[in-house]
């Protein structure tokens, strides 16, 4: 039963997105050894190219450890305002994801942290 939880069918990338990297969904799916909900989402060119591109990922997380606060992570990493909203706006804009909402800032740090052991 949990696995046909882990394989279920989205009608967007954005939907299973949300789903995927919930808190409640890993948490029933990591036991499972297939991994092909995953693959869906990893093998996304637009996503993969955030997910590798350095200076986006430092953005999200000294945003994150910042507490969401933008002029807190811009001052902190001597970085112009503008250009962290550039960059959390491009997350947002190719993965769906708002990082300045608490929810969606969770779901990308599960999303990168499964990504790096993916």
């Amino acid at each position: 039963m949990e696995q046909n939880v882990c394989k279920t069918q989205f009608d967007n990338l954005k939907e299973k997105i949300r789903v995927v990297f919930s808190t409640s969904f890993i948490l029933r799916c990591a036991k499972l050894e297939d991994n092909t909900i995953y693959n869906d989402i990893f093998n996304n060119n637009e996503i993969v190219k955030i997910l590798k591109n350095e200076e986006i990922i430092k953005t999200a997380k000294i945003f994150l450890d910042n507490d969401l606060n933008l002029s807190k992570s811009s001052k902190k990493w001597f970085l112009h305002r503008n250009t962290m909203i550039y960059r959390i706006n491009k997350i947002k804009q190719i993965m769906g994801l708002d990082i300045r909402v608490f929810a969606d800032a969770v779901l990308f740090s599960n999303m990168l942290e499964i990504y790096k052991s993916f």
